[in-house]
């Protein structure tokens, strides 16, 4: 369905999404990498993960579903999958309608996926990760055990006791393996502090 929209619809730089493991990977084996944050890789999308239990930071996508809700499910009394479709289709053309005029955005400025390009489990499966390919994600640090840092991946990356309940960003480097946090300081400049290495299943 994403495919199909950012062929005709701008392609995000970056996809920030919550921690279900369908996102982000499972839920007990250590450094896989999901197959939706490899779907976004391989359309040049950049994952990124909002803090574990916190919905409330993503507050647009929450408020998208609320009018989603409004304006398609509760409005129409559909007969079957193909009326779903049909009115979905005008739905997403009046939304974006809205959003042209309402922010004035130039669609010229953005990307979109080539229309010759086709959707298949094997642009999942084949996709050969690249230098250039990251995921990011947003962590708190906390107390998990007797270590003190971040869980990802179900690893836990200890940090000094200084940083204890400050959030900190992370960048996970594929092929290089290595997991970098960054502390954004008064400037909004990001700091790092510390760089590790982490055993993926790739």
């Amino acid at each position: 369905m994403l495919f199909d929209y950012w062929q005709d619809n701008p392609k995000p730089q970056i996809a920030q999404m919550d921690n279900d493991w369908p996102f982000i990977g499972s839920g007990s084996a250590k450094g896989t990498i999901s197959h939706m944050a490899r779907f976004f890789l391989s359309l040049g999308v950049t994952p990124l993960f909002i803090p574990e239990a916190s919905p409330w930071r993503n507050g647009i996508v929450e408020g998208a579903n609320s009018v989603f809700g409004r304006k398609f499910w509760q409005r129409h009394e559909f007969k079957n999958l193909g009326h779903i479709d049909k009115e979905l289709s005008v739905y997403n053309h009046k939304l974006k309608d809205y959003k042209l005029k309402t922010f004035n955005i130039d669609l010229s400025q953005y990307e979109t996926i080539s229309q010759k390009r086709s959707f298949s489990k094997s642009l999942i499966a084949k996709y050969r990760f690249k230098e250039s390919d990251a995921i990011y994600f947003i962590r708190l640090c906390r107390l998990h055990g007797k270590l003190n840092g971040i869980k990802l991946l179900n690893f836990v990356f200890t940090v000094v006791p200084e940083f204890l309940n400050h959030y900190v960003l992370v960048k996970l480097n594929i092929l290089e393996r290595t997991v970098t946090l960054y502390q954004e300081i008064d400037d909004g400049k990001l700091v790092e502090i510390k760089k590790s290495k982490i055993k993926l299943k790739i």
